[in-house]
């Protein structure tokens, strides 16, 4: 879900003047101790509490995606979505509903209606989107399990940013029953923890399986690492050289020979074009309100109303087939999972605009192709985290947790 300008209307700046955000902590709502929904204390997850991004019914309590309009309009849910019931069946009390980015359209952590989701470890950086909420709650101990979504790498950019393991799951390996749609073509299902057995007792409550052998070799795509600066890029190649000589998978990178730079463009071009596409189709109703939607989301929805959404489903279709062919014999491709380390809260309006277009392009290809995708806290790149990203073919969650960890 691509990422928020930090110029928002509730917060305008000039272009070249920094301006901090109002920040806020990670619940819209926080469960009593004494009154957590599940807690029946059997299962896998017996003890772990769940942070609920405010995308999922929780039974009893409304959907407000991070905007107040629809919050407002919101019934009161009935029951609880596939995903929050999964985690309750295998033991997990739910902690409280966590806030997201506005209409989880970003990847940034900061909401135009709220402010920005305070950093609990690393004051004054982003927490990262749009799961942001989720992510800061885990971060700070008030949770041990963030459940959110990931339609452009909402799951893994704040894993990155805040040194958390982070999974989207294969993309409709999880019943989207009771969870508010971005862009259903690539919504998946994501989960975060600060323990990896946290993160897996997770992953299989919601179903992931351990299909597929055991991975024959690593892939880097090298036509993506220009994306990412100095002296992140050096982490990353030395962590993931560490990672497959660890558990023994030769590691290559990918050349030009085979996806070019520009047919990565080609590819992210068409992908945001239908992401842009089905959030219009979900929102556009918000558009007729007036100041519903904050100026910066306004325009992302409004790209999406005159897409050329055939063409776009055939480029992507190709897309998906070239990806699925490197996986094709057991491998799994490892990238960064983000561009950089965390930014800092005030950057200016121009460099966040930069430092997103570098990180979506190395998050669209696990929704493009439906696959899952890891976020693994092993990098530290200038005293910071940031996350090496594997991903596998659709039905191999549990492969990539069991590599990583």
């Amino acid at each position: 879900m691509t990422a928020t300008s930090h110029r928002h209307a509730d917060f305008a700046a000039g272009p070249d003047v920094r301006t901090d955000p109002p920040q806020t902590g990670p619940w819209r709502m926080r469960f009593a101790e004494d009154a957590l929904p599940g807690a029946h204390g059997i299962g896998p997850l017996a003890g772990v509490r769940v942070a609920v991004k405010d995308v999922f019914a929780v039974a009893g309590e409304r959907i407000g995606a991070g905007n107040p309009t629809v919050l407002g309009n919101a019934g009161i849910e009935s029951s609880h979505s596939t995903a929050v019931q999964a985690l309750v069946d295998a033991g997990a009390t739910l902690a409280g509903i966590a806030r997201t980015d506005e209409l989880a359209f970003s990847i940034a952590g900061v909401n135009a209606h709220e402010g920005a989701i305070a950093n609990p470890t690393r004051p004054g950086f982003l927490v990262g989107g749009s799961s942001s909420g989720s992510a800061a709650a885990v971060v700070a101990g008030e949770a041990d399990l963030g459940l959110g979504t990931d339609t452009a790498g909402s799951i893994r950019v704040p894993a990155s940013y805040c040194g958390l393991w982070g999974l989207r799951l294969t993309h409709g390996a999880v019943g989207m029953e009771g969870l508010r749609p971005l862009a259903p073509s690539f919504d998946a299902v994501g989960i975060l923890a600060r323990d990896v057995g946290v993160l897996s007792s997770a992953a299989q409550a919601l179903g992931a399986t351990d299909a597929g052998a055991p991975a024959s070799r690593m892939l880097i795509p090298a036509a993506l690492l220009d994306l990412v600066e100095q002296p992140a890029r050096a982490a990353f190649l030395a962590a993931a050289g560490a990672l497959a000589s660890r558990i023994g998978l030769p590691h290559t990178e990918l050349g030009e020979v085979a996806w070019s730079r520009g047919e990565l463009e080609e590819w992210f071009v068409s992908f945001r074009a239908i992401q842009a596409y089905e959030a219009w189709q979900v929102n556009h109703e918000l558009l007729d309100i007036d100041g519903a939607i904050s100026a910066d989301i306004r325009s992302r929805i409004l790209a999406g109303q005159n897409v050329d959404a055939q063409l776009h489903r055939s480029v992507l279709k190709e897309a998906r087939a070239a990806v699925l062919a490197q996986l094709d014999g057991d491998a799994v491709l490892c990238l960064p999972g983000t561009s950089t380390t965390a930014p800092e809260l005030g950057v200016s309006h121009e460099e966040q605009e930069r430092l997103r277009a570098g990180t979506l392009r190395l998050t669209f290809l696990a929704a493009l192709a439906g696959l899952p995708a890891l976020s693994v806290p092993h990098l530290i790149a200038a005293d910071a985290p940031m996350g090496l990203g594997l991903l596998g073919a659709p039905g191999e969650d549990l492969k990539l947790i069991r590599l990583a960890s």
